[in-house]
């Protein structure tokens, strides 16, 4: 009998435990009669133009508790959706330069959310991601030892840390972005490697979306005007912009699968030397750059 007694109230205790949780599911069948996509709609509007430059495509799993968001324009990254008992979990993966970022952030009791409430959780996770985002980037590059211990007292952090890789270039001529672009090709390029192999290369694709150009207009213009053009535009840029676009055009140096590839490195400090960089000032400059990022990282 005190057996019998026990094991009732073992059934009751886990009962009482599980209800909670079974409750909860079952309202989750009657939310997600409508899609995920619609049901958090804002927030995934922002998180894509946030993230994806507005491009991201909704990718459908098995499950409709969750999807993906992705964009060929913005292939190393990944967005994943989860919505499970009235909390949905954002999950971004990042890669930068061969080495891959995870963060994950859930929102709770977002059964019910409203416009404002969506807005809110995904300015939420954008301040967030921006600057996990940012400290990646400088991670994967090595930041120097005196980068590290560089003081950052009186340094406020920017309303989007992500501006510091854009900001750099908003007095440059049209002509100069498009160089911009025609310089990182000729790197990528000088072992014989496909043009579309570049093109297609994630940072290649990120500096023309922060330029706001397309491959077609660059590609005219270096073939019409040729590679000297390009020299001539970007000769003499300040040390800032210079540093910027070394840690932009120097992951092109390496193949994906074989690492540096010694044409393309040589073509590199060849590139610069052509605008007045020699290769002491060219590895100065990009530890300057670091240190800029890791100021604004942390």
């Amino acid at each position: 009998m005190v057996a019998l007694l026990i094991l009732l109230a073992i059934i009751f205790i886990l009962a009482m435990l599980a209800l909670p949780f079974l409750s909860n599911l079952m309202k989750d069948c009657l939310d997600l009669k409508v899609p995920l996509e619609k049901k958090f709609e804002v927030f995934i509007s922002l998180i894509n133009q946030g993230i994806l430059g507005g491009k991201g495509e909704i990718i459908k799993t098995k499950s409709k508790r969750q999807v993906n968001l992705f964009t060929d324009d913005e292939a190393n990254k990944i967005i994943n959706l989860y919505y499970s008992t009235g909390h949905l979990t954002v999950f971004l993966k990042f890669k930068w330069y061969h080495k891959e970022m995870e963060y994950e952030k859930t929102f709770y009791n977002m059964r019910n959310p409203s416009t404002f409430e969506q807005k809110d959780a995904a300015n939420e996770f954008l301040e967030e991601a921006r600057i996990r985002m940012v400290k990646h980037m400088q991670s994967a590059l090595g930041t120097p030892e005196q980068a590290a211990n560089h003081t950052r007292a009186g340094v406020e952090m920017p309303d989007d840390p992500m501006s510091i890789l854009t900001d750099v270039y908003k007095d440059l001529s049209k002509d100069q972005c498009r160089a911009i672009m025609g310089f990182m090709y000729v790197i990528g390029t000088a072992d014989g490697t496909s043009e579309n192999t570049v093109i297609n290369n994630p940072m290649f694709l990120n500096q023309l979306r922060t330029l706001g150009l397309a491959w077609s207009e660059c590609k005219t213009q270096l073939t019409e005007k040729g590679e000297d053009y390009i020299y001539q535009q970007l000769k003499g840029i300040d040390s800032g912009l210079a540093a910027m676009l070394m840690l932009n055009a120097f992951p092109l140096t390496e193949d994906n699968e074989t690492g540096p590839v010694e044409k393309r490195v040589s073509k590199f400090y060849e590139a610069f030397n052509r605008i007045g960089y020699d290769e002491k000032s060219v590895d100065e400059n990009m530890q300057k750059a670091l240190m800029l990022m890791d100021m604004f990282g942390k």
